[in-house]
């Protein structure tokens, strides 16, 4: 998008356009599809959950999806790169982002799997460049917001091919071989109904922002046809989530002072927390929780944590490494010699706990003030400039909503992740609306 560095900010250059206008806008257009399209739809869509290998350990990435993704990078951070505009980029590089940088390169030299830590961190830094390029790319909102929509549509478009014509890898069945009891959960293109429905909350962000700011019919048909997935898809969580967060940014106007804005945002997250992963450390949570619902394991995920936190006690400072603990031999086989179920899960399903066990304490606190407590202040500056509240809502609404659902799933630095990408992109946006304004 463009820049004009009109608002008081220590970092911003006094340059006015991110790239020069005699770029063409299907050049623009055409990289930013092509971006976003890579994770929200991916090039391995449809996943076949009745084959035995998706519960074999897994410590090897796909060759092919690595070397598309470093070649996005290359091409959108190049063409930024060469028109001047990776300087613009320069307000993402805060101290609390640049410090959970550092510390993950910490937890990946000091990882039980050195390799295998070093190889997911630097997949992780590209698929960061790849979201940070994109800011850069779009000329204007409006042309970002097409792009988006496109994209969101063509998402849709293919998981519903699937519903109607290829049931038996879009749609959970008693054939899985993992987690049968999804049978009838729709899913699309997605590996799993959880990150459908969480998908199925931004698609309807997204057509939100493209009726405001783009063409109205095409974003009312995004959101219907997301909700509708949505309903199909099962997922309690994107549920109940998708009206708080929808709730809190329409109730945005209404508290304008940051010491309002700021416990709106941030005491339901708190409050996720302490009633989930709470309940293994605070009987009296546990007691409460257990009144409220007839699950109060989370449907197994207690388990999980208190496996995490059982690994989480042998190395607090460091942790067992950047991503090199769910799904390795060493903790499946684990699973065998304990029989416990938990061992083979993929994650730690709550995406701090995540961080907490593989990058230490440092790392989560870290973490914690970079995407949960900065993005307040950020969202702070960037409403305050009326022409670009669309964008900035739109932001907050996907920011919010990931943030919320680290409650029960692990979506933090987690590479490819369609949801990860989408929160980062937000984080990223917001802290370049606070320091610059968009072009509409």
């Amino acid at each position: 998008m463009s820049w004009t560095a009109d608002r008081p900010s220590i970092v911003a250059p006094p340059v006015t356009r991110a790239l020069p206008d005699e770029t063409p806008d299907h050049v623009r257009l055409g990289l930013l599809i092509a971006a976003f399209a890579l994770i929200w739809i991916g090039i391995d869509p449809f996943l076949d959950l009745s084959d035995v290998r998706v519960i074999q350990a897994s410590e090897e990435g796909s060759m092919l999806k690595q070397l598309v993704f470093v070649a996005m990078a290359v091409v959108v951070a190049g063409v930024a790169w060469s028109s001047g505009a990776m300087g613009r980029l320069r307000p993402l590089l805060t101290v609390p982002f640049l410090a959970v940088m550092t510390w993950l390169v910490v937890s990946v030299v000091t990882s039980t799997d050195v390799g295998m830590s070093a190889r997911r961190f630097i997949f992780t830094v590209v698929v960061m460049v790849i979201g940070a390029s994109t800011l850069v790319i779009a000329r204007d909102m409006r042309q970002f917001a097409q792009a988006l929509g496109i994209v969101a549509m063509a998402a849709l478009a293919i998981s519903y091919f699937g519903i109607l014509f290829l049931p038996d890898i879009s749609i959970h069945s008693v054939w899985d071989v993992k987690e049968p009891e999804h049978d009838g959960s729709w899913r699309g293109l997605f590996h799993h109904k959880n990150g459908a429905g969480g998908m199925s909350v931004l698609f309807i962000f997204v057509g939100i922002l493209v009726a405001r700011v783009w063409n109205a019919v095409f974003g009312a048909a995004i959101i219907v046809l997301s909700a509708i997935f949505l309903s199909m898809t099962w997922s309690k969580t994107a549920w109940a989530l998708f009206p708080i967060v929808l709730t809190i940014s329409l109730m945005v106007p209404l508290f304008k002072p940051l010491w309002l804005r700021a416990p709106m945002f941030l005491v339901p997250f708190f409050a996720l927390h302490v009633l989930s992963v709470g309940t293994l450390l605070f009987p009296p949570v546990r007691d409460l929780v257990a009144l409220i619902l007839r699950d109060a394991s989370f449907t197994g995920r207690t388990d999980i944590w208190e496996l995490a936190f059982d690994y989480f006690a042998r190395r607090p400072w460091t942790g067992m490494g950047f991503a090199a603990f769910w799904q390795t031999e060493e903790v499946m086989f684990a699973a065998r010699e304990k029989a416990t179920w938990a061992s083979a899960a993929s994650s730690a399903h709550n995406g701090f706990v995540d961080v907490l066990l593989t990058s230490g304490m440092p790392g989560m606190l870290l973490a914690l003030v970079w995407f949960a407590i900065m993005p307040v202040f950020a969202f702070q500056k960037a409403y305050a400039t009326p022409e670009s509240r669309p964008l900035a809502i739109f932001f907050l609404q996907v920011w919010l909503f990931v943030l919320y659902s680290t409650f029960t799933e692990s979506v933090l630095f987690d590479r490819s992740n369609a949801l990860w990408f989408s929160a980062m992109v937000s984080i990223f946006g917001l802290q370049m609306m606070a320091a610059y304004r968009v072009a509409r």
